[in-house]
């Protein structure tokens, strides 16, 4: 006879907030059915989403439940356009880590916050402007300030990190000017975070259409 889990028990085994089960069941995202009024989802299918998420190490941080939107690696593939190869390859090289860690029985799973669809959307665009990973600290300053980034899904649209090699620094478009003179004329470059966050929200929003 098949094993069903309640979504508070799928939350246990995961070491995430039942309200995060309940979110990827009302969106799809875990695979579970009604019984009456109340979410069941089966041993089978919950393995089948943890086959999904991927596997391996993630650095372990605290889940709390301002943390509800968290997503697989399937979901950040067709969320940020960053192909599986191209994920596994800058998880493996250590380019970025998942921050958030999840487990079921011995099996650990990769799960990504909101923070980190923000950050990969940011290699991408790296990347696609030449910047070579292994050679250049500041991709891995960005990530780094990125994923720490306290309320990020609130930034200002007009939002901007800037880099000099050495350190990361936030500021506005009416700030930049200033900002880049103060650095000086050695090399910097910038991201226009808020306009990436804005750009993320919409495809979580859409559902990566």
């Amino acid at each position: 006879m098949e094993e069903y889990l309640t979504p508070q028990e799928v939350a246990k085994k995961l070491k995430l907030s039942e309200r995060t089960v309940l979110e990827w069941l009302r969106r799809g995202t875990l695979v579970g059915r009604k019984i009456g009024n109340q979410w069941r989802v089966s041993a089978a299918a919950l393995a089948e989403f943890l086959d999904g998420a991927g596997g391996g190490d993630p650095v372990p941080r605290e889940q709390t439940e301002q943390q509800a939107s968290v997503f697989t690696a399937a979901e950040v593939v067709r969320l940020t356009g960053v192909n599986r190869k191209t994920l596994h390859y800058w998880v493996q090289e250590g380019f970025i880590t998942p921050s958030v860690s999840g487990r079921y029985g011995t099996r650990k799973t990769r799960l990504w916050s909101f923070a980190d669809l923000v950050a990969l959307r940011v290699m991408q665009r790296l990347r696609e402007a030449g910047l070579d990973f292994h050679a250049d600290r500041p991709v891995r300053l960005l990530v780094k300030r990125i994923q720490e980034r306290e309320g990020l899904q609130d930034i200002s649209p007009d939002a901007y990190l800037v880099t000099d090699g050495r350190a990361v620094f936030e500021t506005r478009t009416d700030d930049f000017p200033a900002l880049l003179r103060s650095l000086g004329a050695g090399f910097c470059f910038a991201v226009p975070l808020g306009a990436v966050v804005a750009e993320v929200q919409a495809l979580v929003a859409l559902g990566g259409d």
